[in-house]
């Protein structure tokens, strides 16, 4: 396969990622929030005891708090008895995609997937679970019924506790608040990223590299939050959060792996392209499957768990082979994707040996790290193209511009005269104006020919004032000037011509003999002119004309 017919598949592909994406963010975001924010001191409820549908035998649970680990899904119930109360309060459970339900004195007051309006097909649990506790309910006897399709999960409960909203606000922040953080972090530097890269872009400087960092960290940003679920707080509703964690959790490494082959000349490009659309195609088939309900966005954490772990060994076999042959900026990324992926590694294993205790903490760390490095190397690369640039246009100054009056000069003259040929149709008047400096030979003679360049200094800097509206002034010989006016009628070059000439009459200059300007012009005429050439050709034969005829000469 060609990689232009490779490109056009890889970006299909990401095309209908995003729609979907949306349209399943947009499902989220209207589906209906199943609880009521809190009112009302903190108190925390630790003692529980517990038995399953499985195993009837009672134990005690310490919060937070999972039992052991099953295959299969079963319900776990949980008791204990409410504290004393002295006036309404509301129930905090902090769980982890869970269905619960919640019985005092054996009657139910709660159930999430009641007030789920996705019902029992697509119910995720509540990551924040609030409800009232009537009045005549203190020191009841309180059961919990936890449920969850994903085993992995069942029964993990984090936090139970009764408070206000201030309060558990409070505890959710002091818990996740460093998490949370250094999400808003990543999330302000892909800003940065993709608005500096739009800035570039329209100024056709294409740094796809920041808009690829841009993405990546916006991504990561914004799986840490849906992670940590405290949006929650502020926006009940488990199911954005749910579905935004997987959908980034599943294309973070694809931005990442384009930034790679993008900011560096990677020998084994071919092996990360692979990976690249491995990677994709694997989202395009989960978010579409998720979106016609033929499997579950978390069904596939297994298998993506599987093919993330082969890519990033062959990723490192790939960089290993190119860390020797690179500069120091690659040394640096390289190191910071070894320990990302090394923190990674540790929540890995946690997650599948010790899923009671698993975190991302590690990661979120190694994740930051890495970020950082890469910003490190995107901005010494654009540090570096910067300082190409300016080289570039100061050979470009060299080679188009006049240096002692800093005019264009004659090969930019000849260059837009080319130009101007092959666009005469697009172009409804072009005129020429040649201008020319009398006794400057006999001036610099007398007066030396420091004196002679402030003057040809002097009637460029005029000229391009007089000018600068409605053409470009070029010096194209020694006291020699042209004048291009494109698209520009006779009345508005005229207009110019007298501001020049009044402008001219104020200056005194101490010369023993009068220096002036001698003027011609000549417009495009398609009847007589074959090219700009020709136009040129006449307004020099004017201006010479009136050189000696002295009746155009405008005089220092």
């Amino acid at each position: 396969m060609d990689m232009k017919k490779y490109y056009n598949i890889f970006t299909l592909c990401i095309v209908v990622s995003l729609i979907v994406s949306g349209v399943l963010v947009i499902n989220a975001l209207i589906t209906k929030p199943s609880y009521n924010l809190l009112r009302d001191c903190t108190i925390k409820i630790d003692s529980w005891t517990y038995y399953t549908s499985l195993d009837r035998s009672i134990k005690k649970a310490t919060l937070p708090w999972k039992p052991k680990y099953r295959e299969g899904s079963m319900t776990i119930y949980m008791n204990s008895k409410l504290p004393k109360l002295h006036r309404d309060k509301t129930l905090f459970i902090k769980s982890y995609m869970k269905q619960i339900k919640v019985l005092i004195n054996g009657r139910q007051i709660y159930d999430s997937r009641a007030d789920n309006d996705k019902g029992d097909v697509n119910d995720y649990g509540m990551g924040f679970h609030y409800l009232e506790i009537p009045r005549n309910y203190t020191e009841a006897n309180i059961q919990i019924q936890v449920f969850s399709r994903f085993p992995q999960n069942v029964g993990r409960i984090e936090q139970i506790s009764i408070g206000s909203k201030a309060d558990h606000i409070g505890n959710a922040i002091g818990e996740s608040g460093v998490s949370n953080l250094m999400a808003l972090g990543m999330i302000l530097i892909g800003v940065f990223s993709i608005s500096t890269f739009l800035n570039t872009f329209l100024r056709n400087s294409k740094y796809i590299n920041l808009l690829c960092i841009g993405i990546f960290t916006l991504i990561c940003g914004s799986w840490i939050i849906a992670e940590t679920d405290l949006y929650q707080i502020f926006y009940n509703n488990s199911y954005i959060g749910y579905v935004i964690e997987y959908i980034a959790f599943y294309s973070m490494p694809i931005p990442l792996l384009i930034f790679i082959i993008t900011n560096y000349p990677i020998k084994h490009k071919r092996i990360i392209m692979f990976l690249i659309s491995t990677l994709t195609i694997f989202l395009t088939f989960i978010i579409c499957t998720s979106a016609f309900g033929l499997m579950e966005l978390h069904q596939g954490i297994k298998f993506y768990h599987s093919i993330l772990g082969i890519s990033l060994i062959l990723l490192i076999c790939v960089l290993s082979l190119e860390v020797t042959i690179h500069d120091k900026d690659f040394i640096l990324f390289f190191l910071g994707c070894i320990l990302m992926i090394m923190f990674g590694s540790i929540d890995l294993i946690e997650f599948y040996s010790k899923p009671e205790k698993s975190s991302f903490n590690h990661f979120y760390v190694g994740m930051f790290i890495f970020t950082l490095t890469i910003l490190i190397n995107v901005a010494r690369y654009i540090i570096k193209l910067k300082d190409e640039k300016v080289r570039n246009e100061t050979l470009m100054d060299i080679a188009y511009k006049d240096i002692s009056t800093g005019l264009l000069n004659r090969r930019a003259f000849d260059e837009t005269i080319q130009r101007l040929n092959e666009e005469l149709k697009n172009h409804s008047n072009i005129t020429v104006i040649v201008v020319d400096l009398d006794n400057l030979k006999e001036t610099n003679d007398y007066h030396g020919h420091i004196h002679g360049d402030r003057i040809i200094f002097l009637s460029a800097s005029i000229l391009n004032w007089a000018f600068k509206d409605i053409g470009e002034v070029y010096r194209i010989g020694g006291d020699e000037f042209a004048i291009l006016c494109v698209d520009k009628s006779l009345e508005e070059v005229e207009d110019c011509e007298v501001k020049t000439r009044n402008f001219i009459k104020e200056i005194e200059f101490n010369c023993k003999k009068d220096v002036s300007m001698s003027s011609g012009k000549a417009a495009y005429d398609s009847s007589i002119d074959r090219d700009i050439y020709s136009v040129f050709s006449r307004a020099d034969k004017y201006m010479y004309k009136n050189k000696r005829k002295r009746k155009e000469g405008y005089y220092i």
